[in-house]
């Protein structure tokens, strides 16, 4: 998903990391079926990854989260 504005970004990002991960789900779709399975902490960062991606390139930031994928 894109965002207009940092606002929305960390409005985003706030939702998801204080929600209810205990009941939330994740609908995994392949080529000829979609499956629903629990939301995990991979899930987790994955969605906070490309949040943050977002706000660093709005923010003209982009080398802060580029400089961790060189050392991951």
């Amino acid at each position: 998903m894109e965002y207009e504005n940092v606002r929305e970004a960390l409005k985003a990002l706030i939702e998801i990391t204080f929600s209810e991960l205990e009941t939330a789900q994740v609908k995994v779709i392949n080529d000829k079926e979609s499956t629903v399975r629990p939301f995990e902490l991979e899930d987790l960062q994955d969605a906070n990854k490309e949040i943050l991606a977002q706000i660093c390139d709005m923010l003209g930031m982009s080398d802060l989260y580029l400089e961790s994928q060189e050392v991951s």
